[in-house]
């Protein structure tokens, strides 16, 4: 075999960044070796294996191989001779990176003994020796010693005038001192180390210049010069990716700029690295595209940990780095969409030290995408969802997703608009229906099945109900806080960061990991019970019970209460739409989408049958031809315009005394509430109708004349049940008033009423 020739081949698989070729390469020419008896191509093929998995961090194929070379080495009747001590020094530094400190010791020892019995003591393979060894020091903390071997292989080299080398060895020399405290000393041979490359090799290409570079950087963050020390970390990470792409050297060396940039109150989030490239390459790319800033946006949105913010050590070993998404609709792609792609593919390799990423996913995260694509891809769906079986059909996972990474570019385009509706959460009777699912499975695993598994000592079946229990109560937790659930491996850290029930990872990792299987049931019933609190403080639920199944069995019946609150809406509407106003149509005639909230929230704190009893005599009022509605402003004129009441009284049907005074009382118990409301909350309380009927006129309809005139419009059995309803609420201590704004705000995307109090 040509062996010089293959390694030729190998340097050039290297030098063009195609690692995901190597090992194959490798494997193959060892296999070819063999074949030919070739027992130095062997050695010297699988000790480049050894360090190809070794740099790569495969670190178990890395050992196994290492205990391959050496018994290759007693195969070949080579032991004691120096290829023999040169596979021990390779096996050494494998056993080192594997964490086996003390096989790679004993490996470091016979090595240096037969170096010793068989090369001068000037030979640079002895120099390389004691580079290698003074890497096992620094793992193991002693780096004092590290210093010594490096100062032992920095004078053989320059013995040698090995610059190179030498080079090397000034790197990790500096690296040791810098943990000995003597900064200024590592600062020295660092310079020197730079110097040495700069001179010894001009295009400073050299696989390890990276290493003084990394050392410079180090230096420069002791010493407090996080500006160069940044812009040495920055061009020590580019230097080592080209050449061992994401190395564990890699990663490690990208935490310690991470440290450096947090120092800095910046950031090197694969987000913050995307919209640092896009900035400083992609908007100036995009700008070229004029005529098509109406359906051009760029972000980094889609899958991927970076996307929500999760991205650390150990998702950067894949798919990390620069890069951005070109949104585009299918019609703009067949014009300009190879275009693109090209401008794209041309930008520059590295940002910030970081490599620009691949266009995984084919091109669904990076590159130009097809927006209509990519929606159907992460929820099954072009268009956003807007009746109750797409929301149900939509991916969840997908949405949650949707709801992650940030838009660079183009907040003004269709695409965006359609990720913003794509963003608003499941309407309230999805989200009761599927809250209502997940506490009912919760209760049927967590609080039947699994104590009665106990009990029979079926311990399988108690492991899965602890599971299921688990995998509801987080479901549940997600509806609570009005958050699309992701993939799995991150919904504890989302949930954690959630408003309510933030406490529930925490729990259930308790629970999951108590085995006292008997203990796990009262940690179930303890979470159960924390959930049911939760549920009756957002006034989600009123069930005093911690058994979950009640509780989802209460949300189901507001489900039929939902679909009852819609139909009335809906009839509602109608009668609005006919209202003839003086002066013309209003404009609140034809917006529709406010309407609907305004009612619906009042109408979902209504029991099943009031709003039977209300839809009831909104279907009579249409079959008789007449509206309500207009009923209902014309008693309100009473108070606002008594002129003109006067003329219309005789036309509207009477209120009689019995009916007045039911009104009365409950206007006066729900001015009460609202007036408790405007304490507790005085912006929503602006953004509102004044209180009471001593501020109406012309031009302001108060709550509490709106009220009676809405109240004057129910039929008997409806006034009523509604005056109980009141009554009953305000004796148990609730407020109707706080309880139709908490709907308001939720159906405006807010999180409570805090939430909506603090950001108006």
């Amino acid at each position: 075999m040509d062996l010089n020739a293959v390694l030729t081949d190998l340097d050039s698989l290297f030098s063009h960044h195609m690692t995901d070729k190597i090992e194959g390469f490798l494997t193959d020419n060892i296999r070819a070796a063999m074949a030919e008896n070739d027992s130095a191509a062997v050695l010297s093929l699988v000790s480049e294996l050894v360090g190809f998995y070794r740099d790569s961090g495969e670190f178990q194929k890395c050992a196994a191989y290492a205990d391959s070379l050496l018994k290759l080495c007693e195969s070949f009747g080579i032991s004691g001779t120096v290829p023999h001590a040169t596979a021990l020094l390779n096996a050494a530094n494998a056993f080192r990176a594997v964490g086996d400190h003390k096989r790679s010791a004993e490996c470091f020892d016979e090595c240096f003994r037969i170096y010793s019995e068989n090369l001068p003591p000037d030979d640079m393979r002895i120099s390389g020796y004691y580079n290698n060894l003074s890497l096992l020091f620094q793992e193991t903390g002693d780096f004092e010693s590290s210093c010594n071997a490096l100062k032992k292989a920095l004078s053989i080299a320059e013995e040698n005038h090995a610059d190179i080398e030498a080079a090397a060895a000034c790197a990790n020399l500096s690296a040791s001192l810098l943990n000995c405290g003597k900064t200024d000393e590592a600062e020295k041979f660092a310079d020197r180390s730079l110097a040495l490359f700069k001179a010894a090799s001009p295009d400073e290409n050299d696989f390890h210049f990276s290493a003084a570079l990394a050392a410079k950087a180090d230096v420069c963050a002791v010493k407090g010069d996080n500006a160069a020390a940044r812009k040495y970390y920055e061009a020590a990470l580019t230097e080592l990716h080209m050449n061992t792409g994401f190395s564990s050297g890699y990663v490690r060396l990208l935490e310690r700029y991470a440290d450096l940039m947090h120092k800095m109150q910046a950031d090197i989030s694969g987000l913050a690295i995307s919209e640092r490239y896009f900035n400083e390459y992609g908007r100036e790319m995009l700008e070229k595209f004029s005529g098509y800033e109406s359906d051009i946006a760029a972000g980094l949105l889609g899958e991927g940990s970076d996307v929500l913010g999760y991205d650390d050590i150990y998702s950067r070993d894949h798919d990390f780095g620069a890069g951005f998404a070109i949104f585009i609709s299918r019609k703009t792609y067949s014009e300009i969409g190879a275009e693109l792609e090209a401008a794209y593919d041309a930008l520059p390799a590295y940002c910030g030290g970081v490599p620009k990423a691949p266009k995984t996913l084919d091109g669904q995260r990076r590159g130009v995408i097809i927006y209509e694509d990519f929606f159907r891809r992460l929820t099954g769906l072009e268009t956003p969802p807007e009746t109750e079986s797409e929301w149900l059909y939509a991916y969840e996972y997908g949405l949650a997703t949707l709801s992650g990474g940030k838009l660079f570019y183009g907040e003004s385009t269709v695409f965006a608009d359609i990720l913003r509706k794509f963003r608003r959460y499941y309407p309230e009777n999805i989200r009761q229906k599927k809250l209502a699912d997940a506490l009912i499975n919760a209760a049927q695993n967590g609080q039947y099945n699994l104590p009665r598994a106990v009990k029979r000592h079926d311990l399988l079946t108690a492991q899965l109900c602890s599971a299921k229990f688990a995998e509801y109560a987080i479901s549940a937790a997600f509806a609570v806080n009005r958050r699309f659930a992701p993939i799995v491996k991150w919904q504890g850290r989302m949930l954690s960061e959630c408003g309510y029930l933030a406490g529930l990872p925490e729990m259930l990792e308790r629970f999951l990991s108590e085995n006292d299987i008997c203990e796990r049931i009262n940690i179930a019933e303890s979470i159960s019970l924390n959930i049911a609190e939760t549920l009756r403080s957002l006034s989600l639920t009123s069930s005093p019970d911690s058994w979950l199944e009640a509780h989802g069995k209460e949300l189901l019946m507001k489900d039929k209460a939902s679909e009852l609150a819609n139909d009335i809406t809906m009839l509602e509407w109608e009668f609005f739409d006919k209202v003839k106003n003086i002066g013309g149509r209003a404009s609140c005639q034809d917006d529709f989408p406010t309407f609907e909230i305004m009612r619906k929230s009042q109408y979902l704190t209504w029991d099943i049958p009031m709003l039977e009893s209300w839809k009831s005599d909104l279907m009579q009022y249409k079959q008789d031809g007449g509206n309500p509605i207009t009923l209902k402003y014309a008693y309100m004129m009473a108070h606002t315009s008594p002129d003109e009441f006067a003329a219309i009284r005789d036309s509207l049907p009477p209120v009689d005394d019995e009916k007045r005074q039911i009104i009365d009382t409950i206007a006066g118990i729900q001015v009460g509430m609202m007036n408790d409301f405007a304490a507790k909350y005085p912006k929503l309380a602006e953004n509102a109708r004044s209180i009471t009927d001593a501020d109406d006129s012309i031009y302001n309809t108060s709550y509490e004349t709106y009220l009676k005139g809405e109240l004057a419009a129910y039929s008997p059995e409806t006034l009523k049940l509604y005056g109980y309803f009141i009554v009953r609420t305000a004796a148990e201590g609730g407020n109707i008033a706080e309880k139709i704004m908490l709907n308001t705000v939720h159906f405006y995307g807010y999180k409570s009423l805090d939430d909506a109090e603090g950001r108006i």
